[in-house]
């Protein structure tokens, strides 16, 4: 047992070992590759919930007739987000298990996912991955909504480049603006990767990746490479306690949810696509 110490007007325990306290703990494994959900195109613009395979889903495209996202045996979630329909898909899904920390509020969160095939046409052509507390059937998700995005910066190179971005807004509320960092380089303008967004504390969200290889990085030791950090709060505070996966007062939010993102810059003719391997969800107790 730890020996306790008073030293001017201090007291704690000098053998405390902060590294064998809390973790990273893994809550959801959607492993598209490896067939955790039965082969098919998933429904689109429902307005509700869709269940599969025991997880809960909502999926949003910009244009339902040239636009899908098809759950593929052993190649995984492929994903068509061209059309010549300029805007955001977005894929959210319901984290499952997700229990309050002892003090009754919501543990960090990270969820982290692996990519391959990524074809783009336009610049602002862009995959992420986020973090929020309810999905919408709207293009224009609501405040909450931190992400890291992998965004064609030159469409003839192709050049990529990690940001952080956050949808910003009345709290609770739909968008009404971005926070959206400066761009970072790749390791090599790489097709394939992974994207990571951390709840970092103190209200910063991380932006994290790699790009090279489709293999996720889990738990305190071997984290991924830091690229930006943004912070997830809207343009006004609460006067009531609204937390982050709350933040509407309780009517609607019951997240958290985890956001598959490909976005399609320009309404130009061209071809995007990319397929989503796997998907990582961890908590932080």
């Amino acid at each position: 047992m730890a020996r306790r110490e008073r030293t001017q007007h201090t007291v704690g325990f000098r053998g405390m070992r902060p590294d064998r306290m809390g973790r990273w703990r893994t809550v959801m494994d959607l492993n598209f590759k490896g067939n955790c959900w039965t082969a098919g195109a998933l429904t689109e613009n429902a307005g509700s919930l869709t269940v599969l395979n025991g997880n809960q889903y909502h999926l949003y495209v910009r244009n339902t007739t040239d636009m899908s996202w098809t759950q593929t045996d052993d190649t995984g979630m492929v994903v068509d987000f061209s059309g010549g329909t300029a805007g955001k898909n977005r894929l959210t899904i319901k984290v499952p298990y997700y229990p309050l920390a002892s003090d009754g509020r919501y543990p960090r969160i990270r969820a982290s996912a692996s990519f391959s095939g990524l074809t783009t046409s336009n610049n602002g052509d862009y995959i992420g991955v986020g973090v929020t507390g309810w999905y919408i059937n709207n293009a224009n998700p609501k405040n909450p909504h931190p992400t890291c995005i992998y965004d064609t910066n030159n469409k003839d190179t192709p050049t990529f480049k990690y940001y952080g971005q956050s949808i910003k807004g009345n709290w609770g509320q739909t968008g009404s603006g971005l926070e959206t960092t400066g761009g970072v380089a790749t390791d090599g303008n790489n097709t394939s990767g992974v994207l990571v967004i951390e709840d970092g504390g103190q209200g910063v969200w991380v932006a994290r990746g790699h790009d090279g290889d489709v293999n996720i990085k889990t738990g305190g030791t071997n984290v991924d490479t830091f690229r930006a950090q943004v912070t997830a709060i809207g343009y006004d505070g609460a006067t009531s306690d609204r937390a982050f996966y709350r933040a509407d007062s309780g009517t609607d939010y019951d997240g958290p949810y985890v956001s598959l993102w490909c976005n399609t810059g320009s309404s130009s003719a061209g071809s995007q696509a990319v397929t989503w391997e796997r998907l990582i969800v961890e908590v932080y107790y």
